[in-house]
C-alpha cells in the first residue's frame, strides 16, 4: 500500500502570511489621523487585525473606538491644546502604554474591579461576559449589573487572586465588540 501523506510544503507555509506594507500601514493610518470623513470609507473594508504590525493595530483600534464613540475628536483636540490630529492620538497611545506598562507589573495575590460598559443589544456579548464569568469562578467574588438608559449595562466585578489571571480576565473582556469602556484597579492586599 502506498503512503500518501504529504511532507508539510514550507512554499505553501509561508503564503499563510499575509502579504503586508508597512508603508501602506502608515498611509491608511494617516489619512485616517488627519480627516474624520475618511473613517466612514475605510470603516467597512479594514479591521484592526488587517494591519502587520501591533502598534498600527492599536492606532486603528484607537481611532475605531474614537469612531464608534461618535466622539468630536476634533473638538477634544483643540481643547486640550493639540497642534495636530496626530499629536493627539499619539498622546493617547502613549496613555495606553503607561496603562499597560502598570497592568503588567502588578504581580501576586490582589483585590481588584473591573468596571465595564456595553451595549446589551451587541449580539453574542451578555453570553460571552457570562462565559468569561464562569470560566474565572475560582477568583471572581461578586458582580453587579446596572442596567443604563439607551440600552446600554455598567457591571462591576470584584475579584481575589493571581494578578495574573485578573490580567487575564481584563484582556478577555476589553477585546470584545461592544464593550463601550473597561477599567481594572487593583489593590495589593498586604498594603491595606
Amino acid at each position: 500500500m502506498e503512503d500518501y501523506s504529504y511532507a508539510p510544503d514550507y512554499e505553501v507555509e509561508s503564503l499563510k502570511v499575509p502579504p503586508h506594507s508597512i508603508q501602506a500601514e502608515q498611509s491608511v493610518l494617516g489619512g485616517l489621523m488627519l480627516d474624520n470623513q475618511t473613517w466612514d470609507s475605510v470603516a467597512d473594508k479594514v479591521i484592526a487585525e488587517d494591519f502587520y504590525r501591533k502598534d498600527h493595530r492599536l492606532i486603528f483600534t484607537t481611532i475605531e473606538e474614537l469612531a464608534e464613540k461618535q466622539d468630536p475628536f476634533d473638538v477634544i483636540i483643540k481643547n486640550r491644546g493639540y497642534s495636530s490630529r496626530s499629536e493627539g492620538i499619539r498622546d493617547a497611545i502613549r496613555g495606553y502604554i503607561r496603562y499597560y506598562d502598570w497592568m503588567s507589573s502588578i504581580e501576586g495575590d490582589r483585590a481588584a474591579t473591573i468596571t465595564l460598559a456595553y451595549n446589551h443589544h451587541q449580539k453574542g456579548i451578555e453570553d460571552t461576559l457570562n462565559n468569561i464569568q464562569h470560566k474565572y469562578i475560582d477568583i471572581i467574588r461578586s458582580s453587579v449589573h446596572i442596567h443604563m438608559e439607551n440600552d446600554n449595562c455598567v457591571e462591576v466585578i470584584i475579584l481575589q487572586g493571581d494578578a495574573g489571571k485578573i490580567r487575564e480576565i481584563y484582556e478577555n473582556i476589553v477585546k470584545n465588540k461592544g464593550i463601550q469602556h473597561v477599567k481594572l484597579d487593583t489593590i495589593n492586599p498586604q498594603e491595606i
